[in-house]
């Protein structure tokens, strides 16, 4: 286990939720979906890191997700739908040039990313 690593992404995944919600206090809906996923993502690093676990790259975190995470009932499936809602949003509203969207929508993902955030941290802290 990489303490220093784990520290660190730890803070990135403060800070990109942090950068969400002052986004969305701005109305700035689709970068705050952006800042959202990246925070989900820095703290399931922070969890791979904590069991010696590399993966380089988003779709290599996205099926560890499901294959560590999941199917070892580490976390709800519930809750791996929110990630994998999370990829897909970034992915369509970083890229796509027309997108529709909904703010209780996101402001409902925001909650449950912190909800995702929190049952993350606490499989590092337990570990």
């Amino acid at each position: 286990m990489n303490k220093e690593k784990i520290d660190q992404r730890l803070k990135k995944c403060r800070q990109a939720l942090g950068d969400a919600y002052y986004l969305l206090q701005d109305e700035r809906y689709l970068a705050a979906v952006n800042r959202m996923y990246y925070a989900a993502f820095y703290a399931i690093t922070a969890f791979f890191a904590s069991k010696n676990w590399v993966v380089k790259t988003h779709s290599g975190v996205k099926s560890k997700v499901y294959i560590e995470l999941t199917s070892q009932n580490l976390i709800t499936i519930e809750e791996s739908k929110t990630f994998d809602l999370l990829s897909s949003k970034r992915h369509e509203f970083d890229y796509d040039d027309e997108v529709d969207y909904n703010v209780k929508d996101i402001l409902h993902l925001y909650e449950k990313t912190k909800e995702f955030i929190i049952k993350i941290e606490s499989l590092i802290i337990n570990d």
